[in-house]
C-alpha cells in the first residue's frame, strides 16, 4: 500500500483565483491538498492571517488547506469526521506516515511548477473568513 497521486487541477477562478487542488488517495481514501494564493484573499483577511501566525506573507505565498475530497467537496461541512465516523478502520502509525509523505510530496510537487515564496496553513474551522470561499469554489471540483 502505498500513496497513489492524481491530478493537480484549478478549482474556480471567481470565487478562489488560482486556486488549485492536488489529488491522492491511500488505502481507498481520496484527499486533496487545496493551494490558495495569498492573493485570492482580500487584504483585511490577508492582514488578519498575518497576524494571526506572526509573519508578513509575501504576494506570492500559498495557503494550504488538507483534507479528504469529500469533507472538500461537502456543501454543507459537518466539520472534522474521525475515520470511524465515516465507517474506516483507523490508520496505523505507517498509514498515517504515508499520509504525511504524500502531503509532503504534494508540496514538493506543486513547487515545481509553481516556485512561490512560502507556505502557511490553518484549520479551516480556525479560519471563517475561509469558509464560505471554500464552500463556493469547491463544488466546482465535481
Amino acid at each position: 500500500m502505498g500513496i497513489i497521486f492524481g491530478n493537480r487541477e484549478l478549482i474556480d477562478n471567481t470565487a478562489l483565483p488560482g486556486a488549485q487542488v492536488q489529488h491522492f488517495s491511500l488505502a481507498g481514501t481520496h484527499y486533496g491538498a487545496l493551494f490558495i494564493p495569498r492573493s485570492a484573499w482580500d487584504e483585511n483577511t490577508a492582514l488578519k492571517v498575518s497576524r494571526e501566525i506572526g509573519v508578513d506573507l509575501p504576494a506570492d505565498a500559498y495557503e494550504i488547506k488538507f483534507d479528504t475530497i469529500e469533507n472538500l467537496l461537502d456543501e454543507e461541512p459537518t466539520g472534522y469526521r474521525t475515520r470511524h465516523q465515516r465507517g474506516l478502520a483507523p490508520y496505523s502509525l505507517k498509514d498515517l506516515n504515508l499520509l504525511g509523505s504524500g502531503l509532503l510530496e504534494s508540496i514538493n510537487l506543486f513547487d515545481q511548477d509553481m516556485r512561490c515564496s512560502g507556505y502557511y496553513g490553518c484549520a479551516v474551522d480556525d479560519n471563517p473568513p475561509a469558509v464560505p470561499l471554500l464552500q463556493k469554489a469547491i463544488p466546482t471540483l465535481r
